[in-house]
């Protein structure tokens, strides 16, 4: 199967179902996501920062202080990891990424789903949200690990960061919701279950809560029309493919 094929096959497969994300963010740059390698180095310096402010808040204690990364310092350039050819090294941006899954981990728990003692329960942040923010980063860092994996990145190149179609959708995905909380989500399934969860912090926000409303029926739409593209794609393709079966 070519590469445009199976592309072809990942956006079809994607599109039996659709999540509408909205979040609360801080700041925003109103970008795109950049070239893989800096969208990389943004995710790491995102988790780092996230981690770095509950150490700092107090929410967890001196078991993850002292193993903390701080890979800037660690290798210069602004926190860039550069091989001796001048390449960014991808071994590198792998070896960060697998010291923030650890740091998480040890925070959250050995199984990845309970807060741990050190998780304060008198410090500003609550144990619970220091809990769903470290968990955020050890899942997303499992799913970056297991994205660099796949894309063969072990030449420590770089260029070896060939991705794929769902591995390209899944990194924009970690890239945009960095360390932001997730207030409302629904998630619509092509048979017609559709799943709808809103924070209860937000429960009642009527702004918050329409503009999900907007962004849920803007992706209908488009999703909708991405199904009959797809759809009218496929229904052309077999009547070529039939044609040619039955020309002697």
């Amino acid at each position: 199967m070519s590469r445009a094929h199976e592309a072809l096959y990942e956006i079809a497969r994607d599109l039996t179902t659709l999540e509408i994300n909205t979040v609360l963010k801080e700041h925003m740059t109103a970008l795109k996501m950049p070239p893989v390698p800096t969208a990389l180095r943004d995710i790491i310096d995102g988790y780092e920062r996230e981690l770095r402010t509950l150490l700092d808040a107090g929410a967890v204690d001196e078991p993850l202080a002292a193993l903390t990364c701080n890979t800037a310092a660690r290798h210069g350039n602004g926190g860039f990891d550069f091989a001796s050819d001048g390449e960014l090294d991808v071994d590198a941006l792998i070896g960060d990424f697998q010291t923030l899954h650890q740091l998480a981990r040890r925070a959250i728990g050995a199984d990845g789903t309970a807060a741990r003692e050190w998780l304060r329960r008198d410090r500003p942040v609550e144990p619970l949200e220091a809990a769903r923010r470290l968990r955020r980063v050890h899942r997303s860092c499992t799913q970056v690990l297991d994205i660099l994996g796949h894309a063969g990145a072990a030449t420590g190149k770089a260029a070896a960061l060939d991705l794929g179609y769902r591995e390209m959708i899944e990194l924009r995905k970690i890239w945009d919701l960095g360390t932001e909380e997730v207030v409302a989500q629904t998630v619509i399934q092509l048979d017609g279950d559709v799943l709808t969860r809103i924070s209860k912090a937000h429960a009642s926000d009527t702004f918050l809560l329409q503009v999900h409303e907007d962004s849920t029926k803007t992706a209908i739409r488009m999703w909708t029309g991405l199904i009959d593209t797809v759809v009218s794609f496929f229904g052309a393709l077999a009547g070529r493919v039939e044609t040619r079966a039955r020309q002697p």
